[in-house]
This record gives structure tokens, sequence and C-alpha cells, in this order.
């Protein structure tokens, strides 16, 4: 039960053991100008495997994944990634990982959309008709369904998702959620 404006029992099916787990965190400590934020936290992620990280605000969430990211370094312990798998990281706050003055040029800027599923992805973002706007005069939850389609186009291994659901109606939680246990069926952590 993910506790939001309405009650999801996603029940999804254990997928089968992979040898390697995609992320290996391993007794890592942080914090922030002698506050830890925390110590020796160490587990494992597999592929498929969704895991949600709860806590206080200023807990270390969006620092732990900053540190997975490897937007920051650990002050000890070691988290590597299997293969250096691709991340898709979806930042807390979507203004700071957009930089094109259109949607479509946001979509299109790694080549990994090309202008036949450009229409497709806006349509499922809920995006359509948006392909021209600038991104940064898109509402909060537009945005973050504009870095989402980004990430998910990008085919990570590995999804960083910082307060997924913020400015998003149930609707578009229901199809946020469709497309995390889409990627799941692929291996995507």
């Amino acid at each position: 039960m993910l506790g939001l404006r309405a009650d999801w029992n996603l029940d999804l099916p254990p997928l089968p053991r992979a040898e390697k787990a995609t992320l290996f965190v391993d007794r890592v400590s942080f914090g922030y100008e002698g506050i830890s934020l925390f110590e020796d936290l160490s587990f494992k992620l597999w592929p498929g495997e969704i895991l949600g990280i709860i806590g206080p605000n200023g807990g270390g969430k969006t620092t732990l994944l900053r540190l997975i990211a490897r937007l920051e370094k650990p002050a000890s312990g070691c988290i590597a990634r299997d293969g250096d798998p691709g991340v898709g990281f979806i930042f807390q706050q979507p203004n700071q990982q957009i930089f094109e003055r259109t949607v479509r040029r946001e979509l299109e800027i790694d080549g990994l959309i090309d202008s036949e599923d450009l229409h497709r992805v806006l349509e499922e973002a809920r995006l359509a008709g948006l392909e021209n706007a600038p991104p940064l005069s898109l509402s909060l939850g537009e945005q973050r369904r504009l870095t989402f389609a980004i990430a998910l186009s990008r085919n990570s291994n590995l999804l960083l998702l910082d307060e997924p659901f913020i400015g998003q109606d149930a609707k578009n939680v229901s199809w946020i959620i469709s497309q995390l246990v889409a990627v799941r069926r692929h291996g995507t952590a």
C-alpha cells in the first residue's frame, strides 16, 4: 500500500533472483557539518526490485539518492553498481534538470526519442499539445512527468525517483506506477 491520495496495492509477482545485485551499498556513512545522516548503511537492490525510502524531512533520503547517483561522495563505505548501469534520476525539484527551450527539445536531447515516438511519449505522459511550450512554464506536476518520461527513455538499469508523486493527481500517479511496473519486468531497479 502506498498511502497516497488513494491506496494502490501493487501485489507484484516475484521476479527470478539475478546473480548480481544492480546496486550494492556497503557500510556507507554520510553527514553534513558534523551532523550524521546515516552510519554504516548497507543494502542490495536486485534487478526489478522496487525500494521505497521513507523518513522525516532532512533525514537524508535525497542525500542517499545523490550518493547512489554519484553526485556526492560518502564519508566512508562503498556504493557499487553492477556493470555501472545507467541511472535515471528524477530530482525533487525538476527545474534543476530542465535545460532546453521546448518540451520537444528536452525529450530529444539525447537522441533517444525520435519524432515518431515523441507524440506517443507526450500522450502517455499527458503532455500532448505542449511539445513547443517552454518546460519551465509547465506546472510542477507536468515538469515531473516530463523528467520521468526522459528518465524512462534512457532505458536505465536503475531509476532514482525523489518524491515522484508530488504535484500528481490520482490518474497521473497511476500512470507513473504503471510505468514503474512495466520497467520492473525488464529488470530496472
